[in-house]
């Protein structure tokens, strides 16, 4: 992978090689920022859509991907917020370091039968340092909400922790072929 790169949240760079060889196109990217995860899929060969509500942002994102050749990564300034995930149907979604809770049902229906989901996302737990970041409870999970609020989809991976970077929940699943 690109050393130039971000390095991209560790459970996208551990999905990274298995979505590659498969066919877990296209992938959007919500919130997205500066990019770091969806340009660490596109220099692996992932078509990728990043979204933001920052124009800023997504500048810097848009710059980084010219400079790095990643024509398969695109970004557009969104504020999923208000209109919601563009159109899919998308191979793989995946969020990071945000919450927007009344956005969650959306994003499962976004995905293609057999597509993915990756969200990774603060968590309130006991262990969080009082004094970490975000503070407002509605960008912090509870405990099992990630479970909840997808439990339409097969879980492939569930995790909460807390340690010296915060308290964090996470969850990998696929929506099913059939319902």
């Amino acid at each position: 992978m690109d050393a130039q790169l971000p390095a991209p949240d560790p459970w996208v760079a551990d999905l990274t090689a298995a979505w590659a060889a498969g066919s877990v196109q296209p992938v959007l990217d919500v919130a997205c920022g500066s990019g770091r995860n969806a340009l660490w899929l596109a220099a692996a060969g992932l078509r990728v859509v990043g979204v933001d509500r920052s124009a800023g942002a997504v500048e810097r994102a848009r710059a980084t991907a010219r400079r790095r050749g990643l024509a398969t990564a695109r970004f557009r300034v969104r504020d999923v917020e208000a209109a919601g995930p563009p159109a899919g149907p998308w191979g793989a979604v995946v969020v990071c370091r945000y919450l927007h809770r009344p956005l969650l049902p959306r994003l499962a229906e976004a995905l293609r039968p057999g597509g993915w989901l990756v969200y990774r996302t603060h968590l309130a737990h006991p262990l969080r340092a009082p004094d970490a970041r975000p503070r407002r409870s509605a960008f912090l999970l509870a405990s099992g909400e990630l479970l909840r609020a997808f439990g339409g989809l097969e879980v492939l991976r569930y995790e909460e922790a807390a340690g010296p970077d915060g308290a964090w929940a996470g969850l990998v699943a696929r929506r099913p072929y059939s319902s």
